[in-house]
């Protein structure tokens, strides 16, 4: 087991680039108070480890802005949801209706750049949500509690 997990350690690290290497403005910025804290998180709006990381992390940040980008690979229920959360007014309340709220929001037609960011994403090899990425390009794939969050995101300071 040990083993094993060297070897994941080993290619998260391979896997790592600079947080501003990511196209950032692609991303819905949830900002949470006005800590000094960053994070990258991938998702799609289906996914239940997602909504789960939403309820019990992202809604208690104080200190921590989330650039999220939306990562619909799941079905493509996800994609049209990806659509209409980026093309809603305000993105970021869309998001936390959808994930925490169950609120689907109205249909909406918008220049999106969800295809961008799924091409981004194979290239980066993201495949799986939520995805993590920290301040110092930490990757880390998977729903963490948000004690093992906070321990992350504070020693990227």
């Amino acid at each position: 087991v040990d083993r094993k997990k060297e070897l994941e350690a080993i290619k998260n690290k391979k896997l790592e680039i600079p947080f501003d290497n990511y196209p950032l403005q692609h991303a819905i910025k949830i900002n949470e108070g006005k800590g000094p804290y960053k994070v990258i998180y991938f998702a799609d709006p289906y996914c239940g480890y997602c909504k789960k990381f939403d309820k019990e992390v992202i809604s208690k940040l104080e200190d921590t802005t989330v650039y999220l980008f939306l990562y619909p690979i799941l079905s493509e229920k996800s994609i049209n949801a990806s659509r209409d959360i980026y093309c809603s007014k305000n993105q970021a309340v869309a998001w936390i209706d959808f994930t925490i709220n169950s609120v689907v929001p109205a249909s909406k037609n918008c220049k999106s750049p969800i295809e961008d960011i799924l091409a981004f994403g194979k290239k980066m090899k993201i495949r799986g949500t939520p995805t993590l990425i920290f301040a110092d390009g930490k990757r880390v794939p998977g729903a963490l509690s948000y004690d093992q969050f906070r321990e992350l995101v504070q020693q990227t300071e």
